[in-house]
């Protein structure tokens, strides 16, 4: 459920009685038939400026400044996807690391908007001063968070889910086609599964001046785990598959590795990125049962408007990526 006027709750700074801990790993995979990989992935501790999966990143307590996770799954051909992912984490982490202390979950939401949007403008800045890359684009899928709200920003297919007492739950909406079909029930989810347009998406940094982020929120619970991935998980695993990984796996090393080795084993025709992260500590309530997550939308960066309950789905021009699945060109990288 919803909890009134959370756009005002101010952040506390965090101590040993009111604190979040996360224990996090990423893992990247070319997969079986590209031969490049042009997804890129963050985990960031930005209180230590820890950019990494060493260990002191893959176990840490949330600090003042936060903590941002992102899954970014480029396209354009050749290298330029590889380069329009990379330009995305480098300069999400550059803006969130740089950012003053967020006063407010509203305020922490406003800075994920625009490290993204900045993001998509240097990218379509490279676009156009290198005729090799015109067209390239990425993905963005953003998690940040300082206190118990995870704030989480989207543009593409990308997604975030959450497991919460086993139950697994996407907190983010696919910026495609099939899923505009699915909400205008046109489609229906087992359709969707087949459907052959399923690489169309309707926005994607770098491919225009300006994109509309999601913004999207979860009032995080101990034992909460978020999975991040690009869609070289998403299309080959089932999402209950993903959740039987999580409820089994204590360690999200071994999780990243598990679900990688499932998406390559079910073909794995794109390249595979994932971040597996688990939520502890006396900030966080436990979660009642039968409490689950929900999509929750919580900030709409166009209208200034906080809580609107009422999904939506971005509009514009379909991009049609003809770099998403490619014919095999020989052996992988």
């Amino acid at each position: 459920m919803t909890d009134g006027n959370v756009q005002d709750r101010k952040i506390a700074v965090p101590d040993e009685s009111s604190e979040v801990l996360v224990h996090v790993f990423g893992r990247t995979d070319v997969g079986m038939v590209r031969e490049l990989n042009e997804d890129n992935f963050l985990i960031a501790d930005l209180s230590l400026h820890h950019r990494s999966i060493q260990p002191e990143v893959q176990q840490h307590r949330i600090g003042p400044h936060g903590t941002v996770f992102a899954v970014c799954d480029g396209m354009g051909g050749a290298a330029a996807g590889e380069v329009a992912s990379k330009i995305a984490v480098d300069t999400i982490y550059e803006m969130m690391q740089a950012a003053p202390v967020p006063d407010s979950d509203l305020d922490l939401a406003k800075q994920v908007d625009a490290a993204i949007c900045e993001a998509g403008q240097r990218i379509h800045a490279a676009a156009r001063m290198n005729s090799s890359q015109r067209g390239m684009g990425t993905t963005a899928t953003v998690a940040a968070l300082i206190g118990p709200r995870l704030v989480l920003g989207q543009v593409g297919d990308s997604r975030a889910h959450i497991v919460r007492n086993g139950v697994l739950v996407q907190t983010t909406k696919d910026q495609s086609l099939v899923q505009q079909l699915i909400d205008a029930n046109q489609l229906t989810v087992e359709e969707a599964r087949n459907f052959d347009r399923s690489n169309i998406i309707l926005q994607a940094l770098g491919t225009s001046d300006e994109v509309n982020v999601d913004i999207t929120s979860v009032l995080l619970r101990r034992g909460d785990v978020l999975i991040m991935c690009s869609d070289g998980l998403a299309g080959l695993v089932e999402q209950d598959a993903i959740r039987d990984v999580i409820v089994s796996m204590e360690s999200p090393m071994q999780a990243c590795q598990r679900l990688t080795q499932m998406a390559c084993d079910n073909g794995g025709d794109d390249n595979i990125t994932v971040i597996v992260a688990r939520f502890d500590g006396s900030a966080l309530a436990d979660a009642a049962s039968g409490d689950v997550v929900r999509y929750e939308k919580y900030y709409d960066p166009q209208q200034e408007k906080v809580r609107t309950d009422t999904p939506t789905i971005m509009g514009g021009p379909a991009l049609i990526d003809p770099a998403r699945r490619p014919a095999i060109k020989g052996p992988s990288a």
